[in-house]
């Protein structure tokens, strides 16, 4: 009788530990990992390197749990038939069934999956150890399966899998929408072409080289930009730079701006916005002008349209008139098509000469 509860005790025991094992290990998150690399740098190598072959754990843990059960429930068989009588070993089977889909299944992948950031030091410690223990059956598996296993196996999408754990994070309420949009929005800048962003050249202010520092302020006092790009000269649309209004505070307004033109970001139209933003960081460069396969210039594309994009809002100061400049843009364009449309109807509308009437 003894030697039966032992083998039982066994059985369920050693299937619970499988259990319990196989639940926590693939409980583990990256970013729990990422954060181990600071705070336990040790255990962020052992937990890495059993995540990274993660086929190796599994296969012990399945491996021992396989042998455990199957010896076990023979050894319990025949122990029963033993002790009892071959009557009883129906009984047996129905009892050892609920033991092992209750104590070895449901509880420890229950407990696994809950208290794995608890039981993570003793994970890695019976891993190591079953990994040792069963090397020589593992390698000789590690090569069956590796003639069925594609070499070319497809890689995860970090992007999207971030993207659905955002999305979760919004879900249940971690995150709010602003998070949310900023989050997906980051993700996105290499999607999105600056030629979808940029402020449209009907609604951007230029100037002209050569012009003076007076002549400048004046044409600054009209708008409420602070970076005005500048044109070589008025027949031809080739920029030299452009002038920050904070350089002409204090100058003699005779003076020209010539001295004071800066570097301009030259960008195409095909370019993503997360290109556009490394360029600027890098450059120190918050403006640039961008032009269309052919070399004509569309508009302006500046760090404020970036981050707007990132943000998914528009960014306003208290000298802002225009909340959004391509609606604007439109606006304008719209207005002047249809001035155009008025004066094509006033220019046909000529009143037919009268026929003569017989008298």
């Amino acid at each position: 009788m003894a030697l039966l509860l032992f083998l039982v005790a066994m059985t369920v025991g050693i299937s619970f530990l499988c259990s319990l094992m196989e639940a926590s290990l693939l409980s583990i998150t990256p970013s729990y990992i990422a954060r181990l690399e600071e705070d336990s740098p040790q255990l962020y190598k052992k937990i890495s390197y059993l995540k990274a072959h993660i086929d190796k754990p599994l296969a012990a843990i399945l491996m021992l749990n396989t042998i455990a059960n199957t010896a076990g429930a023979a050894c319990i068989g025949a122990q029963v038939a033993s002790v009892f009588g071959s009557q009883f070993i129906a009984l047996a089977s129905a009892i050892m069934t609920v033991l092992i889909l209750t104590c070895s299944e449901i509880i420890p992948k229950t407990i696994g999956a809950t208290y794995w950031q608890k039981l993570i030091s003793f994970l890695c410690f019976m891993l190591n150890l079953l990994l040792f223990v069963l090397k020589p059956f593992l390698k000789l598996l590690e090569i069956i399966t590796a003639l069925i296993t594609p070499k070319n196996t497809p890689k995860t999408d970090i992007r999207e899998e971030i993207k659905a754990l955002t999305k979760m994070g919004r879900t249940e309420n971690f995150l709010d929408d602003d998070e949310y949009n900023m989050i997906c929005n980051t993700l996105n800048l290499e999607e999105i072409k600056v030629k979808d962003l940029l402020t449209p050249r009907n609604v951007c202010a230029t100037v002209i080289a050569g012009i003076s520092i007076g002549e400048f302020i004046e044409t600054a006092t009209q708008h409420s930009f602070s970076r005005y790009p500048v044109m070589k000269n008025e027949d031809e649309e080739v920029f030299i730079g452009y002038i920050h209004k904070s350089d002409m505070l204090g100058k003699d307004p005779t003076l020209t701006i010539n001295n004071s033109i800066r570097p301009l970001l030259e960008i195409a139209s095909t370019s993503n916005v997360d290109y556009v933003f490394t360029e600027m960081l890098r450059t120190h460069n918050h403006i640039g002008v961008v032009y269309d396969e052919l070399g004509t210039w569309l508009g302006i594309v500046t760090m404020e349209d970036v981050l707007e994009t990132i943000l998914g809002q528009e960014i306003l100061d208290e000298t802002d008139k225009v909340i959004d400049m391509r609606t604007y843009a439109k606006l304008i364009w719209s207005n002047k098509k249809e001035a155009a449309m008025k004066d094509k109807k006033a220019k046909i509308n000529i009143v037919a000469p009268q026929q003569p009437t017989d008298s």
